[in-house]
């Protein structure tokens, strides 16, 4: 409140020494004045500490969430109200591509009105995979063709991950990591919701800077050499 505005940014050593007005900061010392930035306007660099790389990967599929959220080209993408409105996206995605899995991600059912399980994806194809990636990342929804590319499609399960319809076949959610992951190795999804390739890693670096963000910090990399 003390200093609403400011015109210059004094820095030593490649540190940021001071803030305010020309006059202010000229008094600090020996200086050479950098007008590069002049009638620009410069905001912090954020530093981001948990996030996931796959953001760059995950914009070549249907973005199915219910806020707007902007690509890393820059487009706006209006947001999903509810799982029919998600349910559609995913078809219009799957007729775009008549081939291949179909992926839809940033699902949230506490704010789209419940959850998407086997029988609404199969909606979209019972011939091919489709599954949905929650937004909070730890949940995973797979159609009855992905169940069986999994080999999940078996009755009776009795692993909490994997929860059950009334007729004791799997509900098509896999919860947590633990059955995500061999799920997703049989998809060949484990690039993908994790260090990605190198246009996906410029893409996320896009998503990065739209956001203010200079440092990232990604704790699901493997750092494996392809990574």
């Amino acid at each position: 409140a003390a200093r609403p505005e400011a015109t210059h940014v004094a820095v030593a050593e490649g540190r940021i020494v001071g803030v305010g007005d020309l006059e202010t900061l000229a008094a600090l010392g020996r200086h050479d004045l950098d007008e590069r930035f002049a009638g620009q306007v410069l905001v912090p660099g954020f530093v981001e500490g948990h996030v996931h790389a796959d953001a760059g990967n995950l914009w070549r599929h249907a973005y199915i969430g219910r806020h707007e959220r902007t690509d890393p080209s820059g487009r706006r993408w209006t947001g999903v109200p509810d799982g029919s409105a998600a349910i559609t996206r995913l078809t219009e995605r799957a007729a775009a591509a008549r081939e291949g899995l179909v992926f839809g991600w940033g699902y949230d059912p506490l704010l789209q009105s419940g959850r998407l399980g086997r029988a609404e994806l199969d909606l979209v194809s019972d011939a091919r995979p489709v599954v949905v990636y929650h937004a909070s990342g730890h949940i995973l929804v797979l159609n009855t063709p992905a169940l069986r590319a999994a080999g999940l499609l078996h009755p009776r399960s009795t692993h909490p991950g994997l929860p059950l319809d009334a007729d004791g076949s799997p509900q098509g959610e896999l919860r947590g990591p633990e059955v995500m992951l061999p799920a997703a190795q049989a998809l060949g999804l484990v690039s993908m919701l994790q260090s990605g390739d190198v246009p996906a890693l410029w893409d996320f670096a896009a998503l990065c800077r739209r956001a203010g963000v200079t440092t990232a910090t990604d704790l699901a990399n493997p750092l494996d050499d392809a990574a």
